[in-house]
């Protein structure tokens, strides 16, 4: 482990790193009490509705008819992960009151407690300054500030896989129980919190088991039973709970694994647009080259183990993959891992030769610097361009229009999510254009004449505020029009009466 530094001595690095951590989280803190509607509001608002149910269970001097629907949405969520993060904003609210910004509070926080754990990792593989360009990098990155600010479990998901492989690594060169028990317990929430956390760290743990491997040994390491049991207990207790014992959890894959995607060239495409849209296109080939130049066999297996984990990830989720770009969080850890193992390429030459000198700190650091001030005013620029707090009103007024009791379907913004959280009016969303095309890559058989008629007399109103999808699916538009009366109309919102 390299103790001298391009940059200066080690206390300076450490108040560059403290400054660092305080200008990331006060960068993911700007506006602070918008709604969250700025990054994939369908998903947060999932969260959103879930941890208002758990909170007005408990909560006092609420009105009871808003009691019971909040308890009722928060059941018809779908499960998706186990609702750890949910719970603690909900308890939050029991102390603070239900303010959505405590989400976004914790999730930067998460992503900070991550930082902090790649900078640890990154000094023990690489240096100084390796582990100061990594830490440089996930805190500034435009999309990473963006995405680590949503109330979604991948933020927390990030930081523990970061601990876990930080404990692991202590492990791996000490073989001592702390570090064995202690990376069984971060690996074994980290899957809990979103089981998707298995593809990175056991692709790491296997392959890092792989160098010079001595399978006997392996199987009788007692610290290695242990990280492996603790692992996947509390996510297996899970399992057997949501798919046996109370079967909440739907364990059909026709809608999220496709593996004929896996054949069609226009799949790879798509997920290396993405990936060059969240992290960089320059920043991930050059972190592929940190696989090669890693110098410790077991740190470079450790790597290639993340690398292939997502690569496994993206063939699993091969549709997602290439849709939703925070599919990509836990790239940006990995890409900020490789890329610390090329800055020290870079800067341990000019360490040797004593070329850390004050001009060469100043174009260096001047450049650095002037790279970061770019991505997080591009950061601070998207944060600040919209502001959704009038949307409240908007959504409010609907659901006062509908009476919160109706019976209600449609083609509203996230799925019916912001009618639900904002106006307090429950409503089924009639499929997207990409819906039907998930379904019919799913090969799932789908009548929509018969579906539609289905809901139709099923429904009291109809309501329509993403007016672009009614136009892309005129067979709805048309029976809608022809048949139906307009209930109400207004900047931004048309309902059809299904009664007359």
């Amino acid at each position: 482990m390299e103790s001298r530094s391009f940059f200066g001595k080690q206390k300076l690095i450490y108040v560059l790193v403290f400054l660092s951590l305080i200008a990331g989280l006060s960068l993911r803190l700007l506006d602070l009490t918008d709604l969250p509607l700025d990054f994939h509001p369908t998903r947060q608002l999932h969260s959103a509705l879930i941890a208002r149910g758990m909170y007005y269970q408990f909560a006092v001097n609420v009105p009871d008819w808003q009691r019971q629907m909040a308890l009722r949405q928060w059941q018809e969520e779908d499960v998706l992960e186990p609702q750890l993060f949910e719970t603690i904003v909900a308890g939050t609210y029991l102390l603070l009151g239900e303010h959505l910004w405590i989400a976004r509070l914790y999730s930067a926080l998460f992503w900070i407690l991550a930082g902090l754990a790649l900078f640890a990792l990154a000094r023990r593989m690489t240096s100084l300054d390796g582990a100061l360009l990594a830490l440089f990098y996930f805190l500034f990155l435009e999309f990473g500030v963006l995405a680590s600010r949503s109330f979604q479990p991948d933020p927390l998901m990030v930081a523990l896989i970061a601990g876990s492989l930080w404990s692991f690594h202590h492990w791996k060169q000490q073989g001592i129980w702390k570090w064995a028990l202690l990376t069984g317990v971060l690996s074994g929430l980290s899957i809990y919190v979103k089981p998707m956390a298995v593809f990175f760290l056991f692709g790491a743990y296997a392959l890092t088991g792989l160098y010079r491997p001595n399978f006997k040994e392996l199987l009788k390491n007692r610290q290695l039973w242990s990280i492996l049991i603790l692992s996947i207990m509390p996510v297996s207790l899970y399992l057997l709970d949501g798919i046996y014992l109370h079967k909440y959890l739907d364990v059909n894959s026709s809608l999220r694994i496709f593996p004929q995607l896996w054949l069609d060239p226009a799949f790879y495409v798509r997920w290396y647009n993405m990936i060059g849209n969240t992290v960089g296109t320059g920043a991930f080939l050059l972190s592929l080259l940190g696989i090669f130049i890693l110098r410790c066999g077991s740190d470079r297996f450790m790597v290639l183990g993340l690398w292939f984990g997502y690569f496994l990830y993206g063939l699993v989720f091969a549709y997602f993959i290439g849709t939703h770009n925070y599919y990509q969080l836990p790239l940006v850890l990995i890409v900020s891992l490789s890329l610390s193992i090329v800055a020290k390429a870079l800067f341990d030459p000019l360490v040797a030769a004593n070329q850390n000198t004050f001009i060469p700190k100043l174009f260096v650091g001047g450049f650095i610097l002037i790279g970061i001030i770019f991505s997080a005013w591009g950061a601070r620029v998207t944060l600040l361009r919209e502001n959704y707090r009038n949307e409240v009103e908007f959504w409010q007024n609907l659901g006062d229009l509908l009476g919160h009791t109706s019976k209600v379907v449609g083609l509203t913004h996230d799925y019916g999510h912001r009618l639900a959280y904002f106006g307090w009016q429950e409503s089924d969303p009639w499929l997207l254009t990409g819906d039907i095309k998930i379904r019919e890559l799913g090969n799932v058989e789908l009548d929509l004449s018969q579906k539609l008629n289905d809901v139709l007399d099923s429904h009291q109103f109809f309501v329509v505020t993403q007016f672009n999808q009614l136009n892309s699916q005129p067979a709805v538009k048309d029976l809608l029009e022809e048949n139906y009366p307009v209930y109400a109309q207004g900047d931004g919102y048309l309902i059809f009466d299904l009664r007359k």
